[in-house]
């Protein structure tokens, strides 16, 4: 189940916990010495103290490694700290260290999860377990961990939440990560924001934001847009519109094409509606009056707006209502793009052109092989205007023949 994920977690465990080892953590400004081990049993806090500051300088003087034998002194001093104070959560987690560097990692075990039920914010202790978590195959407790952590120390984002993400790439992480999610963790948006590079675990992100759905949980509108765009521009376009229909399961209607009568903003594109200008040239949709409103300037071209369709090998009845293009100096073409699969749509082959003319018109589309994801893009030209014009398309519906 976690076969890259638990090495990542190991690797991140060991190099957080050297981390937190070092000057720059928790135990930089611990002035202490061995002296203090003769205080009165009431100062057990402070032997903890003492013996996490020596058991740093171990650290430091093997290189920033754990040694494979952990000095008696340092295990006595903690040893003596968790007798004088029971609840040291600090003692209790070097002698588990301790244990583990005898091969005895079943008392090791028992004592950082004592660790963890006094502490949630004791980052090595929470590195360890998650580190034992996954060698253990237990992803539920493993994702605790994670949320422990990313909850007690803003610097463990940028380690942990890669590792996380990374691990969404099997199947297991979905269910129990879901549950995570849906209880709001302050690092949610992080995660999803983390995720969008992540072209492995895309696919189980998709199934994953839907089970949110069904949980009545979901991240912000922008969030959903951005992991839309970022699975057409991974090729990956059936789960695109999976998740499309997922989140909007009541938008569809027999045309092919998503919002086919503009009586919406656009919601997740290039799925829905993708709009486009370059300064000389812009598309806006007027929910007002269900229309898709393009003003071009003079010397304008280029597309102005695009969707992603996914089409059978069938012939289609293509039915468009334009204004505005009785002028013989303006053009406006609907293209057909056979989809990269790789998602660069640079790389796309033209495979039909329609040249738009003024009014309701209905156009045969002839079936096409080997290619089920398609652009249509909506082209518009005026390079010999000398004053700016719009252009209205009413609807734009594309409806398979029966």
């Amino acid at each position: 189940m976690l076969k890259f994920s638990v090495r990542s977690v190991a690797i991140i465990a060991i190099a957080l916990f050297l981390a937190l080892m070092s000057g720059a953590h928790v135990l930089s400004n611990i002035a202490v010495n061995e002296s203090l081990a003769s205080i009165p049993p009431a100062n057990g806090l402070k032997l903890a103290e003492v013996s996490e500051h020596n058991f740093r300088q171990a650290l430091i003087k093997n290189g920033g490694e754990i040694p494979e034998k952990i000095d008696a002194k340092i295990l006595d001093l903690a040893q003596n700290a968790v007798a004088q104070e029971p609840l040291s959560h600090i003692g209790l987690r070097l002698l588990a260290l301790g244990k583990e560097s005898d091969g005895d990692i079943d008392s090791a075990r028992k004592l950082m999860r004592i660790v963890a039920g006094l502490t949630k914010r004791d980052q090595v202790s929470n590195y360890w377990l998650i580190r034992d978590y996954g060698a253990l195959r237990d992803t539920q407790n493993l994702l605790k961990y994670y949320d422990y952590s990313l909850r007690t120390s803003r610097e463990t984002a940028l380690q942990l939440l890669p590792a996380m993400v990374n691990g969404l790439a099997n199947d297991e992480f979905i269910e129990p990560m879901a549950d995570l999610l849906l209880t709001r963790p302050p690092w949610s948006e992080q995660f999803w924001s983390q995720m969008l590079t992540a072209k492995p675990s895309l696919p189980n992100a998709v199934k994953l934001r839907k089970r949110l759905q069904d949980g009545n949980e979901k991240p912000s509108q922008s969030v959903d847009r951005q992991l839309v765009s970022q699975l057409v521009n991974y090729g990956l376009y059936a789960e695109a519109l999976e998740l499309y229909r997922s989140l909007a399961p009541n938008r569809e209607s027999g045309s092919k094409i998503v919002n086919q009568d503009f009586d919406r903003v656009s919601m997740l594109p290039p799925v829905d509606w993708d709009l486009l200008s370059d300064g000389k040239f812009f598309a806006d949709i007027d929910t007002g009056s269900k229309q898709l409103v393009v003003s071009i300037s003079p010397g304008g071209s280029g597309t102005v707006a695009r969707q992603l369709l996914h089409l059978d090998s069938h012939s289609y009845d293509l039915t468009v209502e334009t204004k505005g293009l009785t002028s013989n100096s303006i053009g406006m073409d609907l293209e057909f793009r056979c989809a990269d699969a790789g998602g660069n749509i640079r790389k796309s082959e033209a495979i039909g052109r329609i040249t738009l003319s003024e009014g309701l018109k209905i156009y045969r589309v002839p079936p096409r092989s080997n290619c089920n994801y398609v652009w249509l893009n909506v082209n518009i030209s005026g390079a010999d205007r000398s004053d700016s014009n719009e252009i209205i398309i009413d609807q734009l519906a594309l409806e398979k023949v029966s």
